[in-house]
């Protein structure tokens, strides 16, 4: 910006309304906020009926109590899944999809059972999963001395 025969009260105007403008923006960032709690998923498969011959995927899903989705996860190879939840009152929903021929192509959600459960402090809840192929799942909530990795 050239600035010529303004004088010298507002040259200086001039300069620190320029400076502010390229302040702007710059000094206010989002500070991320903290979840208010956990909820760790350990899912464990009971044989004795159907077998998925070539492979299934696990997944858990979280919703408001008014079933708007917050989080869906595949359960991990170890057999869990964490989601950092706020404070609220949710329904926690497990379903399995079967490969079709192989992992690319999956069946549709079988195997479904659900749950309520709310947050309220930062604690972790935990939540235990015992699925038997063809025959459904189960949802128990554990103690909250359970290790957490």
């Amino acid at each position: 910006m050239i600035v010529r025969s303004l004088g010298t009260s507002a040259g200086a105007l001039a300069g620190a309304l320029l400076l502010a403008a390229t302040a702007c923006g710059s000094s206010h960032r989002a500070v991320p906020r903290s979840p208010a709690g956990r909820i760790v998923v350990e899912q464990t498969v009971r044989y004795g009926g159907a077998v998925p011959i070539e492979g299934a995927y696990s997944y858990v899903r979280v919703e408001t109590s008014d079933g708007r989705k917050v989080a869906e996860k595949r359960i991990s190879t170890n057999g869990r899944a964490s989601i950092d939840l706020d404070r609220g009152s949710y329904e926690l929903i497990s379903y399995q999809r079967t490969c079709d021929g192989n992992c690319s192509s999956l069946d549709p959600a079988s195997d479904r059972c659900s749950t309520g459960f709310t947050i309220m402090n930062t604690r972790s809840l935990f939540a235990v999963i015992r699925i038997t192929y063809g025959a459904g799942c189960k949802i128990l909530f554990a103690p909250a001395s359970r290790p957490t990795s």
